[in-house]
């Protein structure tokens, strides 16, 4: 009869991660370091199909070269089994297009926490983030402040407006309605963009885009941000003339 044991388990879940083929080989030789090449399998779900192979590019040229139906490029999910001889270390990494899981399970508890401590600095790295029950934006707050001061500053320049030229209360409505038409237009634009640009990717056989935001968005993005400032600003120029001059 076998005798107490005494074992460290840690798990790990991230959300938004961005991986590509260099992010994954990183992630996947630090999850199965100490442990023998041959103890470890990485495997992919293809309809009713499951394909493995020992390691990253391996599955890849078995995937390519296999009568899998579909887009080949596109993947939804792969997984990460590593263990010992003896069973004292294993680990498992599920990944898809929502979320990265990491399981940690060995009897040297300064293995196991130190394997998630260096894992969950790559995949925070890699956009990673901790799931959070409720979480409002900080762009929502951004937005709101400045809504609430656009409005104070249109308020504040109509009703002084209003008393210098015994203007009624449709000017108003004229003034208000397209000032924050081109706030409301480049802030939707904005946040759309970005939550595109930050989405989860997982290009297993590719590189994910990396740099600043700008540097992330596609072609069409960028037109269409600088379509939107351009014509934002100019319509908030118009706007000034006409309320100042």
């Amino acid at each position: 009869m076998p005798g107490p044991s005494e074992r460290t388990e840690k798990r790990l879940v991230f959300q938004n991660c961005r991986l590509g083929n260099s992010e994954l080989k990183r992630v996947f030789a630090v999850a199965v370091e100490g442990i023998p090449g041959d103890r470890v399998e990485v495997s992919t779900q293809r309809n009713v199909t499951r394909y493995r192979a020992q390691d990253l590019d391996e599955l890849i040229d078995s995937l390519n070269s296999s009568t899998a139906p579909g887009d080949l490029s596109r993947w939804t999910n792969l997984r990460l089994k590593a263990d010992d001889t003896n069973g004292t270390r294993s680990v498992v990494i599920n990944i898809d297009l929502q979320r990265t899981e990491v399981n940690l399970s060995g009897e040297d508890a300064t293995w196991a926490l130190g394997q998630a401590a260096r894992l969950q600095i790559l995949l925070e790295g890699a956009g990673g983030r901790v799931p959070v029950v409720s979480q409002v934006s900080p762009w929502f707050y951004i937005s709101t402040l400045i809504g609430f001061f656009w409005f104070m500053l249109v308020l504040w320049a109509t009703r002084d407006i209003s008393r210098k030229n015994d203007v009624g209360p449709d000017f108003w409505f004229y003034v208000m309605l397209p000032s924050f038409g081109p706030v409301i237009v480049a802030l939707v634009t904005y946040e759309s963009v970005r939550r595109r640009s930050a989405r989860p990717v997982l290009l297993v056989a590719g590189e994910v885009p990396a740099g600043s935001l700008w540097q992330r968005m596609a072609t069409g993005e960028r037109i269409a941000v600088i379509s939107v400032s351009v014509s934002t600003v100019l319509g908030l120029a118009g706007l000034a003339l006409s309320i100042f001059k």
